[in-house]
């Protein structure tokens, strides 16, 4: 290309109309200029949960993880609760480093303290008062 001269996509850009549509979003309020916008990694870092999505007409779609499942979450809790392996799937990260340090620093001792906690979130689960790391209840 030739200096001074615009690309192909700023001409039809320079031709085509803006079109601004403003919408109230509860308190915020949304400004759609239909042009992609750009988010830094470190905003997108601080929406746990989601990862942005550009729609074809340039709107921002934010996309959610799917809520976790009660029955994969009771069978880890059963099989695997000594090692805090449902609390690393529900999103309970401290929970499950927790019961993982205390089972293998202790050489498995620590496995019926361990055993115990995972039977009482296990109990928890099936009641359903027990939710994922988003505070979202099982399916």
């Amino acid at each position: 290309m030739q200096p001074g001269t615009n690309a192909p996509w700023e001409a039809a850009q320079a031709e085509a109309p803006q079109q601004t549509q403003v919408a109230q979003l509860g308190r915020y309020q949304v400004v759609d200029t239909g042009q992609p916008v750009a988010i830094p990694m470190a905003q997108t870092a601080a929406m746990p949960g989601a990862q942005p999505m550009m729609m074809a007409n340039g709107q921002m779609v934010m996309q959610q993880n799917p809520p976790k499942q009660l029955l994969i979450g009771v069978l880890l809790a059963l099989f695997l609760g000594v090692f805090g392996v449902h609390n690393f799937y529900l999103g309970h990260t401290g929970r499950g480093v927790a019961q993982l340090l205390i089972t293998v620093l202790t050489f498995g001792l620590g496995s019926i303290i361990t055993g115990i906690w995972a039977l009482i979130e296990l109990i928890m689960m099936a009641t359903g008062s027990l939710t994922d790391g988003q505070g979202r209840p099982l399916v």
